[in-house]
C-alpha cells in the first residue's frame, strides 16, 4: 500500500492501473540508478539494460526514502508548477510516514525553494 499512498491513490486497484499502464516491456528493458560514481550504461541482452546516472553525494545522503523521493519529484515539476492540490497530496502522505524530526534533518538537503516549500508545507 505504501506506493499508492506515495502515488495520492486512494485504492490498490488504481495503483495497478497506473502501473500496467507503463508497457511491461519497456519497464523491464531498462532500470536507472543514481549513483556517485562514473555514469555508465552496462547492457544486458538485446535492447535491455541498467543505466546509472550521476549525482552528488548530497543526492544520496537523504535518511527517508520518502523525502527523497519528494524532493527527486519536486525538482522534476520544477519551482512554480506544482499545484496546491499536489502540495495537500504531498503533505497528507509525508506526515502519515514521517516525524517531524526526520523531515528537518532531510530538509537541509534540498534546493532552497523545495526547502521553503516544506518548511510551509509542514508550518515548521
Amino acid at each position: 500500500m505504501h506506493i499508492s499512498d506515495s502515488l495520492g491513490h486512494s485504492d490498490l486497484k488504481t495503483t495497478e492501473n497506473y502501473l500496467a499502464s507503463f508497457e511491461k516491456e519497456e519497464r523491464i528493458k531498462n532500470a536507472v540508478y543514481l549513483t556517485d560514481g562514473s555514469p555508465r550504461r552496462i547492457n544486458i541482452g538485446t535492447g535491455k539494460g541498467i543505466l546509472f546516472k550521476h549525482t552528488s553525494p548530497k543526492n544520496l545522503a537523504f535518511k527517508s526514502d520518502l523525502i527523497m523521493l519528494v524532493v527527486f519529484a519536486l525538482k522534476d515539476f520544477g519551482e512554480g508548477n506544482v499545484s496546491a492540490a499536489e502540495i495537500e497530496k504531498i503533505k497528507t502522505v509525508v506526515l502519515k510516514h514521517e516525524t517531524k524530526d526526520s523531515v528537518l534533518k532531510d530538509i537541509e538537503l534540498a534546493p532552497a525553494w523545495i526547502r521553503k516549500l516544506l518548511l510551509k508545507m509542514f508550518e515548521i
